[in-house]
Protein backbone atom coordinates (compact mmCIF):
# COMPACT_ATOMS: atom_id res chain seq x y z
CA UNK A 1 0.00 0.00 0.00
CA UNK A 2 1.38 3.54 -0.92
CA UNK A 3 0.50 6.22 0.98
CA UNK A 4 0.42 9.42 -0.92
CA UNK A 5 1.14 12.93 0.00
CA UNK A 6 -1.11 14.84 -2.07
CA UNK A 7 0.36 18.35 -1.35
CA UNK A 8 2.46 19.62 -4.27
CA UNK A 9 5.42 22.06 -4.44
CA UNK A 10 3.91 23.33 -8.06
CA UNK A 11 1.26 25.27 -7.28
CA UNK A 12 1.10 25.47 -11.32
CA UNK A 13 -0.52 22.10 -12.26
CA UNK A 14 -3.75 21.22 -12.29
CA UNK A 15 -4.51 19.49 -9.27
CA UNK A 16 -5.68 15.99 -11.50
CA UNK A 17 -2.34 16.12 -13.13
CA UNK A 18 -0.32 16.31 -9.92
CA UNK A 19 -1.83 12.99 -8.35
CA UNK A 20 -1.54 11.18 -11.77
CA UNK A 21 2.24 12.10 -11.92
CA UNK A 22 2.37 10.84 -8.19
CA UNK A 23 0.86 7.65 -8.63
CA UNK A 24 1.63 6.95 -12.00
CA UNK A 25 4.51 3.98 -11.32
CA UNK A 26 1.30 1.99 -9.73
CA UNK A 27 -0.99 3.18 -12.19
CA UNK A 28 -0.82 -0.69 -14.24
CA UNK A 29 -2.11 -2.74 -11.02
CA UNK A 30 -4.81 0.52 -9.43
CA UNK A 31 -7.89 -0.23 -11.13
CA UNK A 32 -10.64 -0.10 -8.51
CA UNK A 33 -7.71 0.14 -5.94
CA UNK A 34 -7.83 3.63 -4.90
CA UNK A 35 -8.55 4.84 -0.95
CA UNK A 36 -9.25 7.76 0.00
CA UNK A 37 -8.09 8.33 3.70
CA UNK A 38 -8.49 11.01 6.54
CA UNK A 39 -5.71 9.62 8.40
CA UNK A 40 -2.69 10.64 10.98
CA UNK A 41 -0.02 8.48 12.35
CA UNK A 42 -2.08 5.58 14.13
CA UNK A 43 -4.13 5.39 10.62
CA UNK A 44 -1.24 5.40 8.42
CA UNK A 45 0.23 2.66 10.60
CA UNK A 46 -2.66 0.54 10.63
CA UNK A 47 -3.22 0.51 6.80
CA UNK A 48 0.43 -0.53 6.31
CA UNK A 49 0.62 -2.86 8.84
CA UNK A 50 -2.61 -4.40 7.23
CA UNK A 51 -1.25 -4.63 3.89
CA UNK A 52 -0.62 -8.45 1.63
CA UNK A 53 0.77 -9.47 -1.58
CA UNK A 54 -1.00 -8.83 -4.13
CA UNK A 55 -2.59 -5.64 -6.10
CA UNK A 56 -1.32 -2.19 -5.34
CA UNK A 57 -3.32 -0.16 -3.27
CA UNK A 58 -2.89 3.65 -3.26
CA UNK A 59 -4.36 6.43 -0.43
CA UNK A 60 -5.25 9.53 -1.18
CA UNK A 61 -4.65 11.30 2.35
CA UNK A 62 -5.91 14.43 3.74
CA UNK A 63 -4.32 14.33 7.51
CA UNK A 64 -5.84 17.37 8.48
CA UNK A 65 -9.10 18.11 6.98
CA UNK A 66 -11.90 18.52 10.14
CA UNK A 67 -15.17 17.56 8.81
CA UNK A 68 -16.90 20.57 9.72
CA UNK A 69 -14.09 22.80 7.54
CA UNK A 70 -14.26 19.99 5.01
CA UNK A 71 -17.93 21.02 4.65
CA UNK A 72 -17.54 24.79 4.96
CA UNK A 73 -15.11 24.28 1.88
CA UNK A 74 -17.59 22.40 0.09
CA UNK A 75 -20.08 25.27 -0.13
CA UNK A 76 -17.34 27.40 -1.14
CA UNK A 77 -16.03 28.72 1.44
CA UNK A 78 -12.29 30.40 1.09
CA UNK A 79 -9.90 28.23 1.64
CA UNK A 80 -6.27 28.51 3.74
CA UNK A 81 -3.46 30.40 1.36
CA UNK A 82 -0.71 27.79 2.73
CA UNK A 83 2.21 30.51 0.77
CA UNK A 84 0.73 33.04 3.47
CA UNK A 85 1.32 31.22 6.51
CA UNK A 86 4.02 28.89 5.80
CA UNK A 87 6.58 31.08 8.02
CA UNK A 88 4.98 29.98 11.07
CA UNK A 89 5.11 26.35 10.44
CA UNK A 90 7.66 24.62 12.75
CA UNK A 91 7.61 21.70 10.50
CA UNK A 92 7.86 21.40 6.68
CA UNK A 93 6.18 17.98 7.25
CA UNK A 94 3.66 19.26 8.91
CA UNK A 95 3.03 22.31 6.32
CA UNK A 96 2.74 19.79 4.01
CA UNK A 97 -0.77 18.81 5.82
CA UNK A 98 -1.90 22.80 5.41
CA UNK A 99 -1.71 22.18 1.67
CA UNK A 100 -4.24 19.09 1.68
CA UNK A 101 -6.50 22.15 2.96
CA UNK A 102 -6.16 24.37 0.23
CA UNK A 103 -6.33 21.39 -2.50
CA UNK A 104 -8.81 18.93 -0.98
CA UNK A 105 -7.30 15.72 -3.55
CA UNK A 106 -10.45 13.79 -2.83
CA UNK A 107 -12.12 15.76 -4.78
CA UNK A 108 -10.71 15.03 -7.91
CA UNK A 109 -10.93 11.33 -7.18
CA UNK A 110 -14.59 9.53 -8.89
CA UNK A 111 -14.07 5.54 -7.78
CA UNK A 112 -12.56 4.41 -4.20
CA UNK A 113 -12.72 1.08 -2.46
CA UNK A 114 -13.44 2.69 0.89
CA UNK A 115 -12.77 5.61 3.12
CA UNK A 116 -10.49 5.08 5.98
CA UNK A 117 -10.72 7.51 8.95
CA UNK A 118 -9.31 8.40 12.48
CA UNK A 119 -10.31 10.31 15.07
CA UNK A 120 -7.44 12.72 15.30
CA UNK A 121 -8.77 15.70 13.99
CA UNK A 122 -11.60 16.64 15.46
CA UNK A 123 -9.94 15.00 18.88
CA UNK A 124 -7.43 17.33 19.13
CA UNK A 125 -6.76 19.84 15.96
CA UNK A 126 -7.57 23.77 16.46
CA UNK A 127 -9.42 25.92 14.10
CA UNK A 128 -7.41 29.29 12.90
CA UNK A 129 -9.17 31.94 11.24
CA UNK A 130 -7.51 34.60 9.33
CA UNK A 131 -9.09 37.94 10.46
CA UNK A 132 -9.04 39.86 7.56
CA UNK A 133 -9.80 37.73 5.10
CA UNK A 134 -11.78 34.93 7.12
CA UNK A 135 -10.04 31.66 5.96
CA UNK A 136 -9.50 28.84 8.24
CA UNK A 137 -7.55 25.77 8.59
CA UNK A 138 -6.69 23.16 11.16
CA UNK A 139 -3.01 21.80 13.25
CA UNK A 140 -1.83 21.76 16.49
CA UNK A 141 -0.69 24.88 18.72
CA UNK A 142 2.47 23.03 19.00
CA UNK A 143 2.91 23.02 15.03
CA UNK A 144 3.06 26.97 14.77
CA UNK A 145 5.73 29.90 16.30
CA UNK A 146 2.84 31.68 17.78
CA UNK A 147 4.13 35.10 17.75
CA UNK A 148 2.54 38.29 17.93
CA UNK A 149 2.31 38.60 14.17
CA UNK A 150 0.50 35.34 13.72
CA UNK A 151 -1.58 36.38 16.91
CA UNK A 152 -2.60 40.13 15.20
CA UNK A 153 -3.63 38.27 11.84
CA UNK A 154 -5.33 34.95 13.04
CA UNK A 155 -8.06 34.64 15.72
CA UNK A 156 -7.71 31.15 17.45
CA UNK A 157 -10.85 29.00 17.36
CA UNK A 158 -9.57 26.08 18.91
CA UNK A 159 -10.91 22.18 18.41
CA UNK A 160 -14.59 21.75 17.45
CA UNK A 161 -17.55 22.04 20.40
CA UNK A 162 -18.66 19.35 21.81
CA UNK A 163 -22.01 20.16 20.84
CA UNK A 164 -21.58 20.61 17.67
CA UNK A 165 -19.59 16.70 17.00
CA UNK A 166 -22.07 14.98 15.65
CA UNK A 167 -24.03 17.19 13.41
CA UNK A 168 -20.48 17.55 12.05
CA UNK A 169 -20.13 13.58 11.37
CA UNK A 170 -23.58 13.57 10.10
CA UNK A 171 -23.31 15.91 7.94
CA UNK A 172 -19.75 14.75 6.69
CA UNK A 173 -21.61 11.02 5.78
CA UNK A 174 -24.60 12.46 4.04
CA UNK A 175 -21.63 13.88 1.11
CA UNK A 176 -19.85 11.07 1.86
CA UNK A 177 -23.07 8.45 0.74
CA UNK A 178 -23.84 10.63 -1.50
CA UNK A 179 -20.39 10.87 -3.44
CA UNK A 180 -19.41 7.33 -2.97
CA UNK A 181 -22.76 4.96 -2.70
CA UNK A 182 -22.06 1.45 -1.34
CA UNK A 183 -18.64 2.37 -0.07
CA UNK A 184 -17.86 1.76 3.24
CA UNK A 185 -15.69 4.10 6.51
CA UNK A 186 -13.39 2.80 8.61
CA UNK A 187 -12.99 4.37 11.41
CA UNK A 188 -10.15 3.89 13.58
CA UNK A 189 -10.26 5.34 16.84
CA UNK A 190 -7.49 6.82 18.89
CA UNK A 191 -7.52 5.44 22.80
CA UNK A 192 -7.51 8.78 25.05
CA UNK A 193 -7.08 6.41 28.16
CA UNK A 194 -3.65 7.83 29.32
CA UNK A 195 -4.59 11.38 28.92
CA UNK A 196 -4.13 13.52 31.82
CA UNK A 197 -6.23 16.41 30.36
CA UNK A 198 -10.17 15.97 30.87
CA UNK A 199 -11.17 17.60 28.15
CA UNK A 200 -9.33 15.13 25.73
CA UNK A 201 -10.68 12.12 27.68
CA UNK A 202 -14.42 13.50 27.58
CA UNK A 203 -13.67 14.40 23.62
CA UNK A 204 -12.73 10.88 22.96
CA UNK A 205 -15.45 9.43 24.49
CA UNK A 206 -17.67 11.56 22.79
CA UNK A 207 -16.39 10.61 19.34
CA UNK A 208 -16.80 7.14 19.96
CA UNK A 209 -20.33 7.09 21.31
CA UNK A 210 -21.43 9.40 18.57
CA UNK A 211 -20.03 7.35 15.90
CA UNK A 212 -21.81 4.05 17.56
CA UNK A 213 -24.81 5.65 17.03
CA UNK A 214 -24.20 6.36 14.02
CA UNK A 215 -22.97 2.64 12.77
CA UNK A 216 -26.18 1.94 13.93
CA UNK A 217 -27.97 3.86 11.50
CA UNK A 218 -25.63 3.78 8.74
CA UNK A 219 -24.31 0.51 8.39
CA UNK A 220 -21.48 1.01 6.21
CA UNK A 221 -19.52 3.17 8.93
CA UNK A 222 -17.25 0.96 10.96
CA UNK A 223 -15.55 1.77 13.58
CA UNK A 224 -12.26 0.67 14.97
CA UNK A 225 -11.70 0.59 18.44
CA UNK A 226 -10.09 -0.69 21.91
CA UNK A 227 -12.07 -1.52 24.77
CA UNK A 228 -10.63 -0.19 28.19
CA UNK A 229 -10.34 -3.57 29.48
CA UNK A 230 -7.94 -3.72 25.97
CA UNK A 231 -5.94 -1.35 26.77
CA UNK A 232 -5.32 -1.34 30.66
CA UNK A 233 -1.62 -2.52 30.45
CA UNK A 234 1.08 0.66 29.63
CA UNK A 235 0.56 1.42 26.33
CA UNK A 236 2.36 4.62 25.88
CA UNK A 237 5.80 4.62 23.64
CA UNK A 238 6.98 8.00 25.03
CA UNK A 239 5.27 11.09 26.97
CA UNK A 240 2.87 11.53 24.15
CA UNK A 241 -0.32 10.32 25.09
CA UNK A 242 -1.04 9.04 21.29
CA UNK A 243 2.13 7.22 20.86
CA UNK A 244 1.31 3.83 21.58
CA UNK A 245 3.45 0.52 21.44
CA UNK A 246 3.33 -2.73 19.28
CA UNK A 247 0.90 -4.23 21.24
CA UNK A 248 -1.65 -1.62 20.51
CA UNK A 249 -0.98 -1.61 17.17
CA UNK A 250 -1.36 -5.60 16.90
CA UNK A 251 -5.12 -4.98 18.47
CA UNK A 252 -6.26 -2.63 16.21
CA UNK A 253 -4.63 -3.97 13.08
CA UNK A 254 -6.06 -7.52 13.61
CA UNK A 255 -10.22 -5.44 14.31
CA UNK A 256 -9.43 -4.09 10.89
CA UNK A 257 -8.45 -6.56 9.16
CA UNK A 258 -11.35 -8.49 9.77
CA UNK A 259 -12.94 -5.22 7.23
CA UNK A 260 -10.21 -5.20 4.88
CA UNK A 261 -7.31 -6.43 2.86
CA UNK A 262 -4.85 -3.81 1.67
CA UNK A 263 -2.16 -4.65 -0.64
CA UNK A 264 1.27 -3.38 -1.53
Amino acid sequence: MKLINTSFKNNSLPLAIAIIKKIAPFLPNLKNHIIISRTACLGNDLLRICKKNGKKMVAINQQKVRVDLFLKWLKDSPRPKSREIKKYFRDPAIFEHLKQQEKLPWLKIKKIKYLTMDSFAELTDKKFTNIKDKWSFCCHFEDLYLTDEFKNNFKIEGVLPLEKLEESYRAFFTWFEKKYPEKNVYFIHYPSLFDVRLEYKERGTAILQIMQKISTEKPYVKNIFLTEEEITEKIKTDPFPYHYNNEVYQKLSEKLKKFITINP
